[in-house]
C-alpha cells in the first residue's frame, strides 16, 4: 500500500537545488528559529547557510549534515525523561577513529600466527585492510550470521581460508569493542542516526523538521528519512527524482526509487519545486540528460527521441553551452581547462572542476597559478605532503641513512629550521664538506672532514644537537622545537594541517608509540587527511565529485572523462565479488548508480564542459561510459553537430616558454689567447659548451658526495707512468701520487688495484717499446696566427729508420678512427703539428697515430691509419681545419652555437638543450 503524505517535494537538477530549497524555505516556515534541516554533507550545510544570509534571512534555521548529529540534537524533542536515558547510552558508547582503530586491530594481528612474525608497520597495513572490510559489514548494518549462510562449496580455496579468518577474526574484534562499549566511525554513526530515527518515531515533533538531498544510501539513512516523513512537520525533499519501471542497481535513479518504494508513497504525488529564477538550464536538455541514462536494453527508445524531440532546441542549447574536448595527454588537458577557465574568468562565472585525479589537479592548479587566477582546491590532501609532517620525516630519515647529503642539505635549507636563516655558511659547508671526497661515509666522514674548519665544525655539531634523541614522540616534537626556535604550539598555529597533526600526536603519545623508521612514521601519517584551504575570495573551484553533490556553479567542468577515472572502479577487497554480493553488499555498483546519478545532475548546470585524455602515461586510455553515451545519443539527434568552440589536442593551449637555439658572439676581446689541444675538440664538436667553459668561465662544481672516478683515475694514470718513465719511481711512489687524487682509503681496493694491473702489462710493452727511441711527456707550443696552441704528448716513438709514431694514453675509451680521420678528433694530429712546428721532425717522419689502451688486459695499441688514408694526409687535413676554426670563430668572430646535445650533463642544463631541440 501506498501513502500520500503530502509532504514529500522534488527539485530537479535543472534547478539550482540549495537556491530552490531556500526560496521554498522562505516561502513556507515564518519563523527559521524553530526549523531544523538536514543535508548529507557539512560543503552542503555552508553553502546553504550563506545562500540564507543572501537572502536576507535575520535568523538561520538549525542546519545539519547527517554525520554531525549528535547528542545535542536530541534537545529538539523536549523529553527529559528520554533524552537524559538516551544521553547515557551516547556517553557511554566510545567512538574511535581510523589511527585507534589501526592500532586496535594492529595489535590483535600482532598476535595471529596465521600471518607470521610482522613488523609494526605490515600490522597496520593489514589492519588498514581489514578495516575497509569492517567498515563496509558495519556500514550495511550486516548481521554475523550471514557469514554462516554463504555457500563456500563454489569458492576457490584462497577464498575459503580468507572467508574463514575473517569471520573469526571480525567476530573477536567485534567482541572485544563490545566488551568495551567501543565503536568504528561507520558504526558509530549508524547508532546516532538510528537512535535519533527511534526518538522520532516515539515522538511528533513541535516544530518542522526538513531532510533534502538524501538517497538513502544506507539502511539507517533510509530510515531517517522514513522517521522524517513520518512526523506530521516533516517533510524531506528529493534531488532529481524521476520515476523508473525496473529496479537496475547501475541506473543513475535506482537509489532514489529504492528511497521511495521505501517510504510507501506514491510517486506521482511528490511535488516539484520550481521557482524561475533558479532554472538553470531548459527542460529539453533535461529530458536529453533522462534519455542518456538509460540502460541498454532501452537504449532502443533514443531512435524515437531523436525523431520526436525537440532536437533542434536541444542542440542550439548544447552549442550555447556545451564543450567537449579531448586531450593528447593529462598535461594538455589541465592546459586546456586552464585556458577555459582564463577565457571566462570576465564574465564572473563561478567555475567549479569537479576532479578527483591528483596529478591532473596539480597541473590545473600550476597553470592558474601562472595565469594569476586565484582558485581553491577543496579536495582533502594527504597529511604525508603536508610540509611539517614532510619535514618531520626528512628527520626520521636522516639518522636512519647515515646523514645522506642531499637530505641533509634540503634539511638545513627547510624553512622550518633556523639554520636556513644562515645561508652563507650552509653553502660554504656545502661547497667544502659535502661536495668534496671524504674519508669516511655518512656522518663520520662529514664530522672528520670539518675538524681543520672550526667554524664549519661548531655548525654542524650544533645542528646535531638538536636532532631526536630517541624515537619517541616527544623527543621528535622537542627536535622540532629546537630545529627551528618554536614551540610545538606556535608551529601547529601556522600549519593549516595544524589540528589534524595535533590530534595525530596526542593519540600516538597515548599509545606510547616508538617509531622503527621513516617509513613506518610515514605510513601512520598517509592514513589522514586535512583541507589546505587559505580563505580567499574566488570564484574558481577545485572539488571532489562528493564534495560537489547539491552544489551548482555557472560553469562546470568534468576532467578526466576516461574509464576507471569516471565512473570510478571500486577496487575488490579480499572477500571478492561472490563473497560480498553474499552478504550484501554491492559497493561497484552502488558506486557506479552514485557517479551516473552525479554526471546526470552536472549536466543540468548553465554552462558544461567535458574533457579527457586519450593518453594517460604513454597509454591509450577508454573513454567514460557516460562519456559515450550522452556523444552517441548527441550523434542521434544532430549527425552534423558541431560544438562551438574547438581546441584542437595538437595544440599547446597555455604558452609554454619557447627559446631559440643558444648562440653567442662574444667581443673579440673576450676570446682566449691560449689553447690546449684537447680544447679542440670540444670546439669542434660542442661550439657552446666551449664557450661556457673557456670564455664565461662556467665550471661545474664538485657532485655532492663528490668521489673520484675515471677522470680522474685517467691522471692518476698519467702522473703516475710519466714519473715512472722520468724517475724509475716504485709502487711507494705510485701510492704517494694516488693518495693525491684519491684520499678515501676504501679506494685502494678498487681504482688501485685496477692501476696495478694495468702498470704490470704497461711494464711489458714498454719494455718491447724500449728497442726504440722513446720521448715521454713531449711538450709542445705553436702559434696559430695570434692564438697560442699548447700540449704535451704522452709518448713519442722513434724507429731505427726514423719514422716517428705518436702515442696517446687512453685509461677510458678510444676515439674511432672514423672520428679522427673525420676531424671531430684532432688531439693527436694537433700533437703532430706541435712537433714539426717546433722542428722536432718533418711531415714525411711522422708515420703512425694510435692510441694506447691501457687496460687491465694485454691488449695493446689500435691504429688509427688503414690502407686509405696516411698520417700525413690527416695532418695535412687536421691544418686546414684547425685554420678554419681560426678563421671562423677568432677572425670573424662568428657565434658559438648549440647543435647538439653535450657529453656535459651539466652544460646541457644550462644550454636548455631539452627545450629547444623538442
Amino acid at each position: 500500500m501506498f501513502y500520500n503524505f503530502n509532504n514529500i517535494y522534488n527539485i530537479s537538477s535543472n534547478y539550482n537545488f540549495l537556491e530552490s530549497l531556500g526560496l521554498w524555505v522562505n516561502s513556507n516556515f515564518s519563523n527559521n528559529r524553530d526549523l531544523n534541516l538536514i543535508l548529507p554533507s557539512q560543503r552542503a550545510c555552508s553553502k546553504f547557510k550563506k545562500i540564507l544570509a543572501n537572502n536576507n534571512c535575520k535568523i538561520l534555521p538549525k542546519i545539519i549534515a547527517i554525520s554531525d548529529i549528535n547528542l545535542n540534537d536530541f534537545a529538539i524533542f523536549n523529553d527529559l525523561e528520554n533524552y537524559q536515558k538516551i544521553s547515557h547510552e551516547i556517553t557511554q558508547a566510545k567512538k574511535i577513529d581510523q589511527i585507534e582503530a589501526m592500532f586496535l586491530v594492529g595489535e590483535e594481528i600482532a598476535k595471529v600466527n596465521f600471518f607470521g612474525k610482522l613488523n609494526f608497520e605490515n600490522c597496520c597495513k593489514l589492519a588498514l585492510k581489514f578495516q575497509e572490510i569492517f567498515d563496509d559489514i558495519e556500514f550495511e548494518q550486516i548481521n554475523i550470521s550471514n557469514f554462516n549462510k554463504i555457500e563456500n562449496i563454489n569458492l576457490a580455496l584462497h577464498r575459503q581460508i580468507s572467508l574463514e579468518f575473517i569471520k573469526d577474526f571480525y567476530l573477536e574484534i567485534k567482541n572485544k569493542m563490545i566488551q568495551n562499549n567501543l565503536y568504528f566511525n561507520s558504526s558509530y554513526q549508524n547508532f546516532i542516526i538510528n537512535k535519533f530515527a527511534n526518538f522520532l518515531n516515539q515522538k511528533q515533533l513541535e516544530y518542522p523538521i526538513i531532510i533534502a538531498g538524501s538517497t538513502g544510501s544506507t539502511d539507517c539513512g533510509r530510515n531517517l528519512i522514513k522517521s522524517i516523513a513520518n512526523q506530521k512537520k516533516g517533510f524531506v525533499v528529493l534531488h532529481n527524482f524521476y520515476s523508473i519501471d525496473h529496479r537496475k542497481k547501475n541506473h543513475p535513479q535506482f537509489l532514489n526509487n529504492q528511497l521511495v518504494n521505501f517510504l510507501k508513497y506514491e510517486k506521482s504525488a511528490i511535488k516539484q519545486i520550481e521557482f524561475n529564477e533558479t532554472i538553470l538550464s531548459n527542460e529539453h536538455r533535461y529530458n536529453f540528460t533522462k534519455e542518456i541514462m538509460k540502460t541498454d536494453d532501452e537504449s532502443e527508445s533514443w531512435q524515437f527521441f531523436a525523431k520526436n524531440s525537440n532536437s533542434h532546441k536541444i542542440i542550439e542549447d548544447l552549442q550555447e553551452n556545451f564543450l567537449y574536448c579531448e586531450a593528447t595527454n593529462q598535461i594538455n588537458e589541465a592546459d586546456i581547462i586552464s585556458k577555459i577557465i582564463n577565457d571566462n574568468i570576465r564574465y564572473k562565472y563561478n567555475i567549479a572542476i569537479i576532479n578527483n585525479n591528483e596529478f591532473l589537479t596539480k597541473n590545473i592548479e600550476h597553470n592558474l597559478t601562472q595565469l594569476g587566477i586565484n582558485f581553491i582546491n577543496s579536495n582533502k590532501i594527504n597529511l604525508v605532503n603536508n610540509s611539517l609532517i614532510s619535514f618531520l620525516n626528512d628527520l626520521i630519515l636522516l639518522a636512519e641513512s647515515d646523514f645522506n647529503s642531499h637530505l641533509l642539505l634540503n634539511i638545513l635549507r627547510n624553512k622550518f629550521c633556523k639554520f636556513s636563516k644562515n645561508p652563507q655558511i650552509i653553502n660554504l659547508f656545502e661547497i667544502e664538506i659535502i661536495r668534496q671526497q671524504r674519508n669516511f661515509h655518512g656522518i663520520k666522514g662529514i664530522l672528520d672532514k670539518c675538524q681543520n674548519n672550526e667554524i664549519l665544525k661548531e655548525f654542524i655539531e650544533n645542528f646535531i644537537k638538536c636532532l631526536p634523541s630517541d624515537n619517541s614522540i616527544n623527543s621528535l616534537i622537542a627536535s622540532i622545537e629546537n630545529i627551528s626556535d618554536e614551540k610545538w604550539h606556535e608551529i601547529l598555529s601556522k600549519n593549516n594541517a595544524g589540528n589534524q597533526i595535533s590530534t595525530l600526536f596526542a593519540k600516538l603519545k597515548h599509545f606510547n608509540y616508538r617509531y622503527s623508521n621513516a617509513s613506518e612514521f610515514n605510513f601512520i601519517c598517509s592514513t589522514l587527511k586535512y583541507n589546505d584551504n587559505d580563505i580567499i575570495d574566488c570564484k574558481t573551484h577545485i572539488i571532489s565529485n562528493i564534495e560537489a553533490r547539491l552544489l551548482n556553479y555557472d560553469m562546470i567542468i568534468i576532467p578526466s572523462l576516461n574509464d576507471g577515472d569516471f565512473p570510478e572502479i571500486v577496487e575488490e577487497n579480499w572477500l571478492g565479488k561472490k563473497i560480498l554480493f553474499d552478504l550484501g553488499i554491492d559497493r561497484s555498483t552502488k558506486k557506479l548508480s552514485q557517479n551516473a546519478f552525479d554526471f546526470c545532475n552536472y549536466l543540468g548546470n548553465k554552462k558544461v564542459v567535458l574533457t579527457r585524455s586519450i593518453n594517460n602515461s604513454n597509454s591509450s586510455t577508454i573513454a567514460s561510459a557516460f562519456l559515450l553515451k550522452f556523444l552517441t545519443l548527441l550523434k542521434k539527434i544532430g549527425p552534423n553537430f558541431q560544438f562551438k568552440y574547438q581546441f584542437s589536442h595538437e595544440n599547446k593551449i597555455i604558452s609554454r616558454c619557447k627559446i631559440n637555439i643558444p648562440s653567442f658572439k662574444p667581443e673579440k676581446k673576450y676570446l682566449p689567447n691560449k689553447l690546449s689541444i684537447t680544447e679542440f675538440t670540444p670546439l669542434i664538436n660542442e661550439p657552446y659548451s666551449f664557450y661556457l667553459k673557456k670564455i664565461l668561465k662556467l665550471n661545474e662544481i664538485k657532485k655532492i658526495d663528490y668521489q673520484p672516478s675515471y677522470a680522474e683515475f685517467g691522471s692518476f694514470v698519467h702522473k703516475a707512468l710519466e714519473n715512472f718513465i722520468n724517475n724509475n719511481s716504485n709502487v711507494t711512489d705510485f701510492k704517494l701520487i694516488f693518495q693525491e687524487f684519491f684520499t678515501n682509503k676504501e679506494a685502494l681496493y678498487t681504482w688501485y688495484a685496477r692501476f696495478n694491473k694495468i702498470f704490470n702489462n704497461f711494464i711489458i710493452h714498454d719494455q718491447e717499446l724500449k728497442t726504440s727511441k722513446n720521448y715521454c711527456e713531449l711538450k709542445i707550443e705553436f702559434n696559430l696566427n695570434d692564438i697560442r696552441i699548447i700540449g704535451k704528448i704522452d709518448r713519442v716513438i722513434k724507429d731505427s729508420d726514423g719514422k716517428i709514431s705518436i702515442v696517446d694514453y687512453k685509461t677510458g675509451s678510444i676515439p674511432s678512427i672514423k672520428s679522427v680521420i673525420s676531424g671531430k678528433e684532432i688531439q693527436l694530429p694537433l700533437g703532430a703539428i706541435g712537433m714539426i712546428k717546433q722542428g722536432f721532425c718533418k711531415l714525411e717522419e711522422i708515420n703512425n697515430l694510435f692510441y694506447w689502451k691501457l687496460s687491465v688486459n694485454n691488449r695493446f695499441e689500435l691504429k688509427l691509419v688503414d690502407n686509405n688514408i696516411s698520417s700525413q694526409e690527416i695532418i695535412n687535413n687536421t691544418i686546414k681545419l684547425i685554420e678554419e676554426i681560426y678563421e671562423n670563430y677568432f677572425f670573424n668572430n662568428n657565434p658559438f652555437f648549440a647543435f647538439k646535445k653535450s657529453n656535459n650533463q651539466f652544460y646541457n642544463n644550462l644550454m636548455r638543450y631539452e627545450e629547444w631541440s623538442n
